[in-house]
């Protein structure tokens, strides 16, 4: 007896059913471990980058407070200045200009230029 060719038909479409199936298996399974392999590498990268971005963070504050302590200490060094240098010029030179034009007033002496020719 020959074999009926719609049973060989149906037991090779069986098989070659059976394979689809498993190479779809196999595909799905190599998909899932490279999808855990980019989840795996993502978090090490978002801790890695943390740990860049607390760094930095770090790092701006500690220039943020040298920055202020710079300030305060322009600050101070400005009214140093000011009270110890300036302020006592201004003062003189008050006086100077004052005494020039009570002279000039008591005695009706001409002005004289200033420096640079400009009156």
């Amino acid at each position: 007896m020959s074999p009926d060719p719609i049973a060989i038909a149906r037991d090779v479409s069986i098989i070659l059913l059976c394979l689809g199936s498993l190479v779809v298996v196999v595909i799905t399974i190599l998909i899932a471990w490279k999808i855990y392999q980019l989840v795996k590498l993502v978090k090490a990268k978002t801790e890695e980058y943390s740990i860049l971005g607390r760094t930095l963070m770090e790092s701006a504050q500690q220039t943020a407070e040298k920055a202020s302590e710079t300030a305060t200490t322009v600050k101070g060094s400005t009214e140093f200045v000011s009270d110890t240098m300036i302020r006592p010029i201004v003062q003189v030179m008050s006086a100077v200009s004052g005494a020039t034009t009570f002279v000039s007033a008591l005695f009706r002496l001409p002005k004289t230029p200033r420096r640079g020719g400009r009156e």
